[in-house]
């Protein structure tokens, strides 16, 4: 029997050996941290996933205390951690399990890494004494960024959401002010006015065409157009964003010109211009205020060899460290102060040049600036070119008094109709109900409707027509401040009628009869 009992041992020394390369084994592929901490708060051990997620070596992670993670780490609400609130202190000070704390603690290379932790105290068996803790924490960044992510997109279509109801709102009552603008200043003109008022009334008609440029701006910025792309000119789109940053850049640096004649590229055309927006408020917001006359904002418009279109924004700012050169384009990334970035305005405009099958890249040294490029393909078709700002557009005219039916909600919107075309029957209704009577018993040559009005909408107008008088729904012109419902932007995208878009002045309505007419 003597002899038995060494052999016993030495089994159970064996078991032990195996249970705790067992152990180590399944700590190492656990896809969680794991790390121990010593009564203390020194770190005893810690799998490959904890040293991953911290962002630590082995040797650099166990040459710490927890404490030292303390000044690193916030709760999701960006409070941070205190000595009385970090989970594993109060695991190893009170004795209690704390679970299912999120935190997110900061890695050397600044990166934001969120877990979820769970801190369990180990007590000596024969006291209760606390001896340490085994924390364990599952990676959430991804979640967290996916999370961020939407609701930045939420807070996009949000806003604009906003800009298209804003634009909406204000288009109908401009239409009309600018409507009497005008009206006044050809009266002072034919009455040789006192040249005060004439300068008067040319300076509130400036002010007012002011108005109705921002507000189209803001409206096409805002436009959520189908996401099928076309030809697109891309100067255009460039002039647009630039508009949308003036009051900006006007601070800091001047904007540089620097076109070449390029063909049209096949994008998106409100979604490259969330893109130059974000690239030219980023050039805006590297460069500090007050030293306009040496700093500038340069954008650059090229031909490739291969055919491909370059589109370069390039800033005298203060540039990229070459840590972050090559992230810039990850989310969360930013070379902003805390709180002043969400780090995701660059990845965003990659993802919306890579769909469009294009390549934006960077270069940048710190204390000299950054150049942004964006290379897009052509596109087979050509771009609708924009008016030149303050040119008159040709005028045709009618050879006959037309039958004309005004369908808006607002009362001035008619009015303006009838003092521009006294040479024509205008008739008005002031709702789609109204006008769906008119149009079942009279006969009209034309006929302007409103696209979204309370009770029946334009779009229900033009429904009725083309079930029972579908020659008259042909005549049809569709006027809008703005389409910012779904059905609305499906309809106006397939509808094969002329849309006019408020705020129009009056040549541009006896332009639209003069057409509509000749059709």
């Amino acid at each position: 029997m003597g002899s038995d009992k060494p052999r016993k041992r030495t089994r159970s020394r064996e078991e032990l050996e195996q249970q705790a390369e067992l152990t180590e084994r399944i700590v190492e592929a656990v896809p969680g941290g794991i790390v121990h901490v010593r009564s203390n708060g020194s770190i005893a051990l810690a799998n490959p996933e904890a040293l991953r997620i911290l962002g630590l070596s082995y040797d650099e992670l166990t040459d710490r205390y927890t404490q030292d993670f303390e000044t690193e780490t916030i709760f999701e609400d960006g409070s941070p951690c205190s000595n009385e609130a970090y989970p594993v202190t109060q695991a190893l000070l009170t004795g209690e399990p704390q679970r299912n704390v999120t935190i997110g603690v900061r890695k050397p290379d600044g990166e934001l890494s969120w877990a979820v932790f769970n801190a369990i105290p180990v007590k000596d068996q024969n006291t209760g004494e606390v001896t340490g803790a085994v924390v364990t924490f599952i990676d959430i960044s991804a979640r967290k960024r996916t999370e961020a992510q939407l609701i930045a997109a939420d807070r996009l279509a949000s806003v604009g959401t906003l800009a298209a109801g804003v634009a909406h709102e204000v288009n109908n009552p401009l239409t009309y002010l600018l409507f009497k603008l005008q009206k006044l200043r050809r009266r002072f003109a034919a009455e040789n006015a006192d040249p005060e008022l004439r300068a008067d009334a040319d300076l509130a008609l400036e002010g007012a065409e002011r108005i109705r440029s921002i507000v189209e701006d803001l409206g096409s910025y805002a436009r959520a157009d189908n996401d099928e792309p076309g030809p697109v000119d891309v100067i255009s789109v460039v002039e647009l964003a630039a508009k949308m940053v003036a009051n900006e850049l006007r601070y800091r640096a001047k904007l540089v010109r620097d076109y070449q004649d390029v063909p049209a590229v096949l994008a998106n055309e409100s979604r490259l211009g969330q893109v130059f927006v974000n690239l030219l408020i980023n050039g805006v917001q590297a460069i500090a205020e007050g030293d306009v006359a040496h700093n500038e904002i340069r954008v650059s418009t090229r031909v490739q060899p291969d055919g491909c279109v370059r589109i370069e924004v390039a800033d005298t700012g203060h540039g990229i460290p070459a840590e972050l050169l090559g992230r810039v384009f990850e989310p969360f990334i930013t070379t902003k102060p805390r709180g002043k970035g969400t780090g995701l305005g660059l990845h965003i405009c990659h993802n919306i040049v890579t769909s469009m099958h294009g390549q934006l890249s960077v270069s940048s040294e710190v204390g000299s600036g950054t150049v942004f490029s964006v290379v897009l393909p052509q596109a087979k078709g050509r771009a609708a070119t924009v008016q030149a700002l303050g040119s008159e557009p040709e005028i045709p005219t009618t050879e006959r008094g037309l039958r004309i039916l005004v369908v808006d909600d607002e009362e001035a919107i008619r009015d303006v109709f009838r003092a521009t075309l006294p040479e024509h029957e205008i008739v008005t209704s002031a709702s789609g109900r109204e006008a769906i009577a008119e149009l079942d018993g009279e006969d009209f040559d034309l006929v302007f409707c409103d696209l979204l009005m309370p009770d029946l909408t334009g779009m229900d107008v033009y429904s009725h027509l083309s079930e029972k008088r579908p020659e008259v729904a042909r005549s049809v012109v569709f006027m809008t401040g703005g389409v910012f419902t779904e059905h609305s932007r499906e309809f106006v995208g397939t509808v094969k009628n002329r849309v006019m878009r408020k705020p129009f002045t009056p040549d541009e309505i006896v332009s639209a009869v003069a057409k509509a007419a000749g059709q």
